[in-house]
């Protein structure tokens, strides 16, 4: 039987508010700001306001709006920036060079950061990737290196540095941009951040992209765009399963996040498996109606998460809803603890309560509460609940785990 994966995408509103108003230490992580416009982008990377090369011969290119050269850059290339008018390109893998050197070709790009990183803290680090259509290649592999001074130039060698984060797919989109984020520590007041291929050709997986003749740039290519890197509040990004959701019997399902070095380990509930160490998300396929529990330590920091995937569309769906509003008619309703034993208090910004029912996972109807009662001691077997809140012009459905 044919079977398809179906991805989840959750808009995480608690995480995008709280990151909105904090700095980037990214001077100019977009490359709109320039020095002299690059009317020649080959090789131009030092006309951006904060950036530079880290090579002698090989040069990353820097593509700009102002030049009139985008989105038609030529040489059969085509490309608009993730945000913005500007982005810049370096080679990420090329097997073959002018100067008869074959091995470990690369090209990088870094800044020096707006401030220091304080030791023990911990940060957020996003960028956005994709294949320029001209490589003859697409690959993995391309890292963010901190550091507390400056790696220096490199003669057409590879860095002999680990990176700490290092994005290990195939980036072979050449239309969309490619999200890639982690959480970094710091150690030692990192001050410049690295960006470039850090392992071995020999590390390297590649396909062959474009085989035609008019390709003969032997290399994978990537442009780079949206750069930045900010200080988490451990306390409010918490742990985020993603929204619950109905999947058809042989299907697959991505819960979760896709967050380089989050240490996360999940659970399955129903049976008290564990899945998974170390990851921010999975792909789980469930024969049953089966919860997942979450588990995130953030630098220390620990919280939780649930989320239930319903095979063949049976069962109750929680609101799709952040804690900033949302559900239907705008409530906000939270239930504290969750996980709890039983025990738990609805947070509302509703006024009045009209109705609160019980549900367990098969929607069956448990009870009817007390409407005017915020607080709960309910003598419950460990298992999920849903619990349907009716206030005036609004409706919600919020997800009770009781462990």
């Amino acid at each position: 039987m044919l079977t398809k994966k179906v991805l989840v995408f959750t808009i995480f509103t608690t995480f995008l508010i709280n990151f909105h108003f904090s700095q980037n230490l990214i001077l100019n992580g977009s490359f709109e700001n320039y020095d002299e416009c690059p009317y020649v982008s080959s090789g131009a990377i030092n006309k951006c306001i904060g950036w530079k090369n880290t090579y002698i011969y090989l040069t990353p290119d820097y593509f700009h709006s102002c030049s009139n050269n985008m989105p038609n850059m030529g040489g059969f290339r085509f490309q608009y920036p993730y945000e913005g008018n500007a982005f810049v390109g370096i080679y990420n893998f090329k097997n073959e060079h002018l100067n008869a050197q074959t091995d470990n070709v690369r090209e990088y790009i870094t800044t020096e950061l707006i401030s220091s990183l304080e030791i023990g803290n911990c940060y957020l680090l996003t960028m956005y990737v994709n294949l320029s259509n001209n490589s003859f290649f697409c690959s993995n592999n391309i890292g963010c290196y901190l550091s507390d001074d400056t790696l220096g130039f490199n003669n057409l060698t590879l860095y002999n540095f680990k990176p700490q984060l290092n994005y290990n797919k195939f980036i072979c989109d050449t239309l969309n941009w490619i999200k890639i984020c982690g959480i970094f520590k710091s150690i030692e007041n990192e001050k410049y951040l690295t960006i470039g291929n850090f392992y071995n050709d020999s590390l390297i997986r590649v396909i062959n992209f474009n085989e035609s003749e008019l390709f003969q740039m032997k290399a994978s290519y990537f442009h780079i765009d949206d750069i930045s890197l900010i200080p988490i509040n451990t306390d409010t990004m918490l742990a985020q399963a993603g929204l619950d959701t109905n999947i058809m019997y042989g299907d697959s399902v991505f819960i979760g996040q896709e967050i380089t070095n989050l240490d996360c380990k999940w659970t399955n509930l129903n049976t008290g498996e564990m899945l998974a160490d170390s990851i921010s998300g999975i792909w789980v396929q469930p024969t049953e109606n089966t919860t997942y529990l979450v588990e995130q330590n953030l630098c220390g920091t620990i919280s939780y998460d649930t989320v239930t995937v319903f095979v063949g569309g049976v069962g109750l769906q929680e609101s799709n809803f952040s804690p900033f509003g949302g559900g239907q008619g705008g409530g906000f309703f939270k239930i504290i603890p969750n996980p709890n034993n039983g025990s738990f208090t609805i947070q509302t910004n509703a006024l009045e309560i009209q109705e609160l029912t019980l549900y367990d996972a098969q929607a069956r109807k448990l009870y009817n509460l007390d409407k005017n009662s915020t607080k709960m001691d309910l003598n419950l077997p460990k298992g999920v609940y849903f619990l349907e809140i009716i206030s005036e012009n609004s409706r919600n459905l919020e997800k009770v785990v009781v462990n």
